[in-house]
Formats: C-alpha cells, sequence, structure tokens
C-alpha cells in the first residue's frame, strides 16, 4: 500500500521591512560594561543593514531602503559615539558607511516624492494626462538610480564591509588606550546616562531660539542633533529604562519627523524645479506640465509652512521631555 508523504510546511514568508528584529543575542545585558554595550549596538544594526539589503536592492517595496539607509546612519553615528572602544580606525568605517548612504540619497529622494505625487497631483487639480506624464517623468529619473543602488549593495565592498562590522562586533579590540579603557570598562548603564545628557543638552541648546525663525539649513542642523539624542535612547532604552525616558524619545521622534518633512517639501521643491527646467531643455515640456510643476512646487510650500507653524509647540514638548529626563539623573 502506497502511502503518500506529507506536504511540507509551507516557509513562513520572510518578514516586511520595519517588521525585522535583531537577534537576542545582540541586546545589551544588564549588568555590562560600555565595551559590551558597543559590540552589541554594532552587531545589531549590522544583522540590520544586511537583513534589509536585498529588498533595498531589489527596489519594488521602497519601505527596504527607507529602513536600510535609517539602519547605515544609526550605524555611522555609533561608531562615531562608540567606535574608539572598538577599534582606532573609526573614520575608515564611517567613510565606508557615508559612501553607502549617498548611493542611496537620491533614491529614497524620489521614492517619497514618488509615493506623494498622486495625492499631490490631484490637490492641484493637474488633468490625468499631465499626471502620467510627471509621474513617469520622475520614474524614470528614478530608474537609473536604483540600478546603480543595486550594484553598489550586492557589490564585494558591500559585503566586505558588513563581514568587518560584523568582525568587529564579534572580536575584543586588540588593545585599548587612555579614554578607551575609563570608558570601556565604564558600566553600560553609568555610560548611557552619560551620553544621554551629552546629546540631550546639545539638543535642548539647539531649540532654545524659536524653531519657526530659523532658515531651512538651521533646521536641518537642529534635526541632526535631535536625531542623535533619539539614537542614543534607542541605543539604551532597555539599559536605562524608565517613562521619562521613553516619553523624551517619543517627543524627539516627532519633533524629527516634522523637521524631516519640512525638508522634504524643500527637497520636492527643487526637484520640481529642476525637473521643469530639463523638461524645457529637451523640449518636452509642454505649457500644462509647466504650470502643474510649478503648483506642485507652491502647494509643498504651504506645506512646509503648515509644518513651521507646529514646530514651537513640538519643540517645548521636546524641550519639557528632555529637561525631565535630565533632572532624573541629577
Amino acid at each position: 500500500m502506497n502511502r503518500r508523504r506529507p506536504a511540507p510546511a509551507a516557509s513562513a514568508p520572510p518578514p516586511a521591512a520595519g517588521k525585522i528584529r535583531p537577534p537576542a543575542d545582540t541586546r545589551i545585558p544588564a549588568d555590562s560594561s560600555m565595551l559590551a554595550a558597543a559590540r552589541c549596538i554594532v552587531a545589531a544594526q549590522t544583522f540590520l543593514l544586511d537583513a534589509h539589503r536585498a529588498g533595498a536592492a531589489e527596489g519594488v517595496d521602497p519601505e527596504f531602503l527607507h529602513e536600510l539607509r535609517v539602519t547605515a546612519r544609526r550605524l555611522r553615528f555609533a561608531f562615531r559615539l562608540l567606535g574608539p572602544l572598538l577599534t582606532p580606525d573609526t573614520e575608515r568605517f564611517r567613510r565606508r558607511l557615508a559612501t553607502l548612504m549617498s548611493a542611496m540619497e537620491t533614491v529614497r529622494d524620489l521614492d517619497v516624492l514618488l509615493a506623494a505625487l498622486p495625492e499631490d497631483l490631484t490637490g492641484t487639480e493637474t488633468d490625468e494626462a499631465t499626471a502620467r506624464r510627471l509621474i513617469e517623468f520622475f520614474r524614470e529619473q528614478r530608474l537609473p538610480m536604483q540600478q546603480r543602488l543595486a550594484r553598489t549593495l550586492r557589490s564585494p565592498d558591500c559585503d566586505r564591509l558588513i563581514l568587518e562590522c560584523r568582525r568587529l562586533a564579534a572580536t575584543p579590540p586588540p588593545s585599548k588606550a587612555g579614554a578607551a579603557v575609563r570608558f570601556g570598562d565604564e558600566p553600560a548603564r553609568q555610560g548611557a546616562i552619560r551620553l544621554l545628557r551629552r546629546t540631550g543638552r546639545r539638543a535642548l541648546r539647539r531649540v532654545e531660539t524659536p524653531l519657526p525663525e530659523r532658515t531651512d539649513e538651521e533646521l536641518h542642523q537642529v534635526r541632526i542633533v535631535v536625531r542623535r539624542f533619539r539614537y542614543v535612547c534607542d541605543f539604551f532604552g532597555e539599559t536605562v529604562g524608565g517613562n521619562s525616558l521613553a516619553k523624551a524619545r517619543r517627543a524627539a521622534a516627532e519633533l524629527q519627523g516634522l523637521l524631516g518633512a519640512i525638508q522634504d517639501d524643500r527637497t520636492a521643491v527643487e526637484r520640481f524645479r529642476a525637473a521643469a527646467a530639463a523638461l524645457s531643455t529637451s523640449g518636452r515640456c509642454e505649457t500644462d506640465t509647466v504650470f502643474a510643476l510649478g503648483a506642485l512646487a507652491q502647494s509643498r510650500r504651504r506645506s512646509a509652512a503648515k509644518s513651521r507653524r507646529k514646530l514651537a509647540e513640538s519643540a517645548a514638548v521636546f524641550h519639557q521631555a528632555v529637561e525631565r529626563l535630565l533632572r532624573r539623573f541629577r
């Protein structure tokens, strides 16, 4: 009697972008030193970098590239913050990550623009034919940049970068000197509090002047400092714990998001201007397209102005939350 073999169990689908989590052994142990914490942080971010790489290279789901870019930025900051505990060659890793991030920048900017473009076009009452032409134009711009990014992410250089980061996280540093001895042996919780104080105070100084009055470039610098504070909260959230840290992190995320929206609007306006110039030069720019690009740029300027009006309240919430957190450590 022939028995049917049981059908193989269906494999679980791969996790979606943003749902991928680093392995449990990259979590910072409660009693660890700053050196051990640094290795855990680099290991976790390297895992996420590699895990999102294939999806970003494929280019179908833009969230993979978003997560990859965020992770590369976190890892680069981790090397700035903690890299000297692991290697004297910190800047080499930071430069290589910066090169990788530069390959992502244009593609990610176009992903953000294309995601918002249908709604933007509807809001400006652009006719369907013109809307299709503009969407196709920006897709054509994105394609060669995505292909270039895919080659970068699949390259031996990228493989080596990830392998070297893994080795760095897994292998004790060959030697330590000076501050590395003091901070490497420092208890992780104590070191985390020190870093929260440092980045928190810097962020507070940046938001003291009313943000709605700042230039776009000044707001971009504020965003960088707030983001760095948020990353320290993320790295050491479990190590330090507490409701005040969670609230400060949420306030940082909200302010960072608002500043990011202003930056996205600014980038979109620049791209709409560049598109009008490129289409005019090529002879493809019809009158309706010129008007549509102008209307899109104006709509994004209004959006940026609306976000600016929200900055004062968001900055006040952030300031209060960070001050409360820092008072906890006195």
